[in-house]
């Protein structure tokens, strides 16, 4: 099976591709975005006539993609389209269902939405995130990297009060923080910023695994809390690290994970400083829980997992 990407993200270059290649299939990159919108169209064409796809891949809403571009060469082509929705549930009504409407086929990260695409007409199937074992692994700290505490990730406005609810006593209490990602962490404009002795800057991703293995504490924050199944890419990529992770109480962290054996997850200010404290002086209990949420996702959250369920549900509904 050939399977084109028409943008790249970590999502696809770090996780999915390598599962499609290691069990046997061929999957290529072309991120239509480089190109000038006009000769967006051109250039696609040019490398499915060179790679000749069984089928193209959109992954979410990637800004500067020439949306009618792609629909044309589909309907030229007649090569059939997969969408992994993973903007759901909170973008469905703005951006999923109407590019869903366009495809053939449609992945999602949230369980109770299939229903819906599958009343749409489209074959669909749960498809969540993963880690890839030969990537979020377990390595020596790097001592420059070395923190109590760490979150990655990016400062949404959206998610503001949630965001606060788990740095704000951090940093009023002095731990050992330090948090990566764009400039919005200290934006002022924003609703929710950190002191800028907080912020280590933008982290190149390749540099994850050495931060996440660096620090006692990987810290969670998401958007969602109402699906069963949807979940940041973050709590796959810690627990693959070996990390050990502590987040918000999330339905799918629920549904997923068992708390205490796998991760941990904090429904109060004072149960996330009892949990910090706790687990910053118990190294034996930190280390069992990184290691065994590690192994887990290792056998059912992998990469590779994801590529069968990929690969076998396109099989079984050509």
């Amino acid at each position: 099976m050939k399977i084109l990407f028409i943008h790249e993200c970590v999502t696809i270059i770090y996780s999915l591709k390598p599962g499609l290649e290691k069990i046997g299939h061929e999957a290529k990159v072309f991120d239509m975005r480089k190109y000038p919108f006009g000769e967006q169209k051109n250039k696609l064409i040019a490398k499915i006539e060179s790679f000749k796809p069984d089928y193209i891949f959109i992954h979410g809403d990637p800004p500067g993609l020439n949306w009618s571009a792609l629909w044309d060469v589909r309907k030229a082509y007649k090569i059939p389209m997969i969408y992994w929705a993973v903007e759901d549930p909170l973008y469905h009504n703005q951006l999923s269902r109407g590019i869903a409407e366009k495809v053939d086929y449609v992945f999602t990260p949230c369980v109770e939405l299939l229903k819906e695409y599958q009343r749409m007409g489209k074959k669909s199937q749960l498809l969540l995130f993963s880690c890839n074992p030969k990537f979020h692994k377990t390595l020596p700290p790097c001592k420059s990297l070395k923190h109590d505490i760490v979150l990655v990730g990016s400062n949404y406005k959206e998610r503001a009060t949630t965001t606060a609810k788990i740095l704000q006593p951090l940093i009023d209490n002095n731990y050992d923080l330090m948090v990566w990602g764009n400039s919005w962490w200290i934006d002022r404009n924003l609703p929710f910023s950190i002191p800028e002795k907080y912020y280590g800057g933008f982290l190149p991703y390749c540099m994850l695994p050495w931060v996440y293995n660096s620090a006692k504490i990987v810290l969670g924050v998401h958007l969602d809390n109402t699906s069963l199944t949807q979940t940041s890419m973050r709590t796959f990529e810690a627990l693959g690290c070996g990390s050990f992770y502590l987040s918000q109480y999330t339905k799918a962290h629920e549904q997923l994970f068992k708390r205490g054996v796998h991760l941990e997850w904090a429904d109060t200010t004072k149960d996330l400083l009892r949990l910090v404290d706790h687990y910053l002086s118990n190294d034996a209990d930190r280390n069992s829980i990184g290691h065994t949420g590690q192994e887990f996702v290792y056998k059912n959250h992998s990469c590779y997992q994801r590529a069968h369920t990929l690969t076998d549900f396109l099989i079984k509904n050509k």
